[in-house]
């Protein structure tokens, strides 16, 4: 019996990697024949981003019934995405030269994110069925929670990067010994200065961009009407999200594929080691 099950799982699974490869190097073809150009994938980026899954998120977001949820299994890979996230950002405050908090943000990012519902989804729900849906569950915890911070902390970055750069700025009047301590004390005073709150109208700009992005703002809004609509999105309204939400995974596919035209190339020893570090963060 369990060798009849398995041997279904693996004849579903095999159809769903070809499905989800299959785009993935059609993309890939169509960056290294220039079919497509640079700035025509930026659009199916945006419409990705902005309109796509946006509306995969809504869709979920209003019709799944939290009360069937296992929020035990959510609260897990939850917390250890944020076990992550926050490991990854401190070790490269600690490590980078200058604290960089855009750079510890956008490898935190990177730690701590995966392609759930692009490439992810099709393979779970080929191998476990309905309990694929938690994807859609894991997914608004990185993009509501985790994301946001990071871009907070960038946007931070670039208001704090004038600041910073005055206070570690090097005094020529002292010798190298005292150079070399307070070079060390500076670096320290950086990391500290990274956490310093900025002025309030700046605080409140970075809120408001985070807030204005569609992915936030339509998760939101779809747990909101999934409270007024019980769960239940109206019949003409579904049709529209039911066709940009299922334009998602094929357009997410092929323009992951198409940026992967001519990356290899260009990645130095530095990166290599980066990214190996983050590989073995992620397992």
């Amino acid at each position: 019996m369990a060798e009849v099950s398995t041997d279904a799982a693996v004849d579903q699974l095999i159809p769903a990697l070809i499905q989800c490869f299959g785009v993935i190097i059609l993309g890939y073809l169509a960056g290294r024949w220039r079919i497509l150009s640079d700035f025509e994938v930026q659009g199916l980026n945006s419409y990705v981003t902005t309109f796509a899954l946006p509306a995969v998120f809504f869709k979920v977001m209003v019709t799944i019934d939290f009360s069937g949820v296992c929020w035990s299994l959510v609260a897990a890979v939850s917390l250890s995405k944020l076990v992550a996230f926050l490991l990854a950002f401190c070790v490269t405050l600690m490590l980078s030269r200058k604290s960089q908090l855009g750079v510890a943000a956008i490898l935190s990012m990177f730690v701590s994110q995966s392609n759930d519902v692009a490439l992810g989804y099709p393979v779970l729900y080929a191998l476990y069925g309905d309990l694929a849906s938690y994807v859609y569950l894991f997914a608004p915890a990185q993009l509501v929670v985790l994301n946001p911070i990071s871009y907070a902390f960038l946007e931070w970055h670039d208001l704090k990067q004038n600041a910073r750069k005055s206070l570690v700025s090097p005094s020529h009047s002292k010798d190298a010994s005292t150079t070399s301590s307070s070079s060390s004390r500076g670096r320290w005073r950086c990391f500290l200065q990274c956490f310093y709150p900025p002025h309030p109208t700046s605080l409140l700009q970075v809120i408001w961009r985070v807030t204005l992005s569609p992915i936030f703002f339509m998760t939101v809004i779809g747990v909101v009407f999934n409270f007024i609509l019980n769960h239940h999105i109206p019949f003409y309204v579904d049709g529209l999200l039911k066709i940009v939400a299922d334009s998602f995974s094929a357009t997410a596919l092929f323009t992951l594929g198409f940026g992967m035209v001519g990356k290899m190339g260009r990645i130095t020893e530095r990166q290599i080691h980066m990214l190996v570090a983050i590989l073995m963060l992620k397992l």
